[in-house]
């Protein structure tokens, strides 16, 4: 009985999860400034083409900043779907207890991979 009861929590959290990801996905659609269609979310999850994006150029960091606190910091409101534009050292506003923060203090490398398809020559 037990078993049961747990199953059926999990399987009500895994659909409350996908209903939240589906509105979250299509609020991010509709506030779209080219104003594309809204598009379904497919019952089985996200897509990797839904991570898609143009980036400019001058838009990507060259150098940290002086101040590390400066940073942007992208505030998404899960209920809400509201998307707010922070600055890092307002990040204690948005934890609490018993939140986990991971920090990466990894050093990136500039490096660049070459590579095509099997079979196909690269063109001079």
């Amino acid at each position: 009985m037990e078993t049961a009861g747990w199953k059926e929590k999990a399987e009500r959290k895994e659909t409350t999860e996908r209903k939240e990801t589906t509105e979250l996905k299509r609020a991010s659609d509709a506030k779209e400034s080219d104003g594309a269609k809204e598009k379904a979310v497919q019952a089985d999850g996200l897509k990797t083409s839904d991570f898609y994006f143009e980036l400019p150029k001058e838009l990507i960091a060259q150098a940290p900043l002086e101040e590390r606190t400066s940073s942007r910091l992208l505030v998404l409101n899960k209920s809400t779907g509201e998307i707010k534009h922070q600055v890092f050292r307002d990040i204690i506003d948005y934890l609490n207890p018993g939140d986990c923060l991971v920090l990466n203090n990894t050093k990136g490398y500039s490096r660049a991979a070459y590579g095509g398809k099997a079979g196909h020559r690269r063109r001079s």
